[in-house]
């Protein structure tokens, strides 16, 4: 028997987009967040701060931007549910900066310009540069010298799918 068509039976409300960013260093990583909470581009402007994250549009039904620094997110992660992550694991971690793009149900149903179900990896990538290019420009999710930044986030992450989360 041929299975039903699972998005006929669901209404998605939100969809999460992120990249991660490795810095060269904390204070690398600090000093972008710093930059972007005071830098604008075409409609964006860091509408609030909390701590080492910073959001775009925060209220917004259509689509909120955030960056934070997976490190200290980690630290939260370990202290709130005894997770056993190391100090040096937790202080590399601090290098890397997470660019999340949230689309809320309004621009799912208004603005995405196709059903949910057919949002491909290529389409949120595009998705997530055009959105964040005004801030950051046009960064690859690459690194440029091609080395493979998976062992390193996997080495500070206590599951595998933790560490496939935050490289995704």
């Amino acid at each position: 028997l041929p299975l039903p068509d699972f998005h006929t039976l669901y209404r998605c409300s939100r969809i999460d987009i992120t990249y991660s960013y490795l810095c060269n260093t904390l204070d690398d990583a600090n000093e972008i967040l710093n930059h972007l909470q005071f830098s604008t581009g075409g409609n964006y402007r860091s509408s609030k701060r909390s701590g080492t994250t910073l959001y775009w549009n925060h209220s917004s039904r259509y689509r909120v931007g955030k960056v934070y620094n997976k490190g200290y997110h980690l630290e939260y992660l370990r202290n709130k549910e005894n997770l056993s992550i190391s100090d040096e694991k937790i202080e590399l971690a601090k290098r890397l900066l997470r660019f999340e793009l949230t689309l809320n149900s309004k621009y799912i149903s208004e603005n995405l310009g196709f059903p949910w179900h057919k949002l491909t990896h290529e389409k949120m990538r595009k998705l997530h540069k055009e959105y964040f290019a005004p801030l950051i420009g046009n960064i690859d999710y690459i690194p440029a010298d091609g080395d493979n930044h998976y062992d390193l986030i996997r080495a500070v992450t206590p599951t595998e799918r933790m560490a496939s989360s935050v490289f995704a």
